[in-house]
């Protein structure tokens, strides 16, 4: 809950860090990454460069946290409800090798137990 906190003053701030087109359909959907023309970019551009929909996003971080909980399994079941474009993304790479490593340590622990 803190994390979308801090989302939405940023958003409120105007700092750059959170890229928003005023005025669109995609307001809600704000997009992470870099943009050549900010405010003027559609979804599919910000996409092909790398950035996230907030939503993927919030759900990438939401599977880190549940890593920092040692719950890796559900971060594989988030990282699971990814699209399956976002699933390839290097940041959600990232993630499912740690969850996975994760869990599999976990596995081990409980049959040496």
């Amino acid at each position: 809950m803190e994390f979308v906190a801090a989302l939405e003053r940023v958003k409120s701030s105007g700092s750059g860090l959170l890229k928003l087109r005023s005025g669109s359909r995609q307001d809600n959907a704000g997009r992470f990454g870099p943009t050549d023309h900010p405010g003027t970019c559609d979804a599919q551009e910000t996409e092909s460069k790398g950035g996230l929909a907030l939503k993927d996003a919030l759900r990438l971080k939401s599977a880190e946290y549940w890593l920092k909980l040692g719950q890796p399994v559900q971060a594989l079941m988030e990282l699971g409800r990814l699209p399956h474009h976002v699933q390839n993304h290097p940041w959600a790479l990232k993630v499912q090798v740690a969850a996975v490593g994760a869990a599999r340590e976990m596995g081990e622990m409980m049959v040496q137990a």
